[in-house]
């Protein structure tokens, strides 16, 4: 059982950064809920191996007044993509960020994805989701079900 799972955490995480979910036909606006934004902000500060750069890009994302533009824009190109995908912005752009990530970075969030997973299946799935959640939209669970081998759904 799987209660509003995702499918590909690249995907869900331009969701994230895009505040909108656009997947066979369904384009729409979504917010995420603050403990979704958390885990991935923690995960991607996580990828910034200068430490005064992450604390640059962690006061910046809080509205500190302490940090100016020019501080973010001097900041290295893998941590100003952490802080626009963080910020947000369109598809378009969280895609861009996505692809100047560390590979390793981007290794890691297929390794966490489903998406990696499906041929170790072993047993049906059910899967369970609201169309109004705010911590995973509602398309990741659909890309799962339709992923999933003929006879692992139910």
């Amino acid at each position: 059982n799987a209660f509003g799972a995702y499918y590909d955490a690249v995907d869900f995480l331009e969701a994230i950064s895009a505040r909108r979910i656009d997947y066979d036909g369904v384009h729409q606006q979504w917010t995420p809920n603050e403990l979704t934004l958390t885990v991935f902000t923690n995960h991607l500060l996580g990828t910034i191996p200068d430490s005064t750069e992450r604390e640059v890009v962690r006061q910046a994302l809080s509205q500190s007044p302490d940090i100016t533009v020019e501080e973010v824009s001097s900041l290295s190109q893998q941590s100003r993509a952490v802080y626009s995908l963080l910020a947000g912005g369109d598809a378009t752009q969280a895609r861009e960020m996505l692809a100047l990530l560390p590979e390793a970075a981007r290794e890691t969030l297929q390794r966490l994805s489903p998406r990696a997973a499906l041929g170790q299946l072993k047993a049906r799935v059910f899967l369970m989701v609201d169309t109004g959640d705010t911590y995973i939209p509602f398309v990741e669970s659909r890309k799962l079900a339709k992923a999933l081998p003929k006879d692992m759904r139910v």
